[in-house]
């Protein structure tokens, strides 16, 4: 739960520094926000797991970490 809560307060920092982070992207517990979509927030993040274990589905919906995407 702690480490559920850390990675809320980063994800949460990072949208709200996007801007001058030059942010793209912030991936966290199955939730996504994007710079373009931003007046929509975080929405569902549903990736393809399919014929996937456990643990690499965790990965590929980000449950585990927080991804984030940069502007080039």
């Amino acid at each position: 739960r702690a480490q559920k809560t850390r990675g809320w307060a980063m994800a949460q920092y990072l949208v709200a520094h996007a801007d001058r982070l030059e942010i793209d992207t912030v991936i966290f517990d199955a939730r996504i926000w994007t710079a373009r979509r931003a007046g929509q927030g975080w929405r569902d993040y549903e990736p393809n797991t399919s014929g996937r274990s456990r643990a690499v589905a965790a990965i590929l919906e980000h449950r585990d970490h927080v991804h984030v995407d940069v502007a080039d």
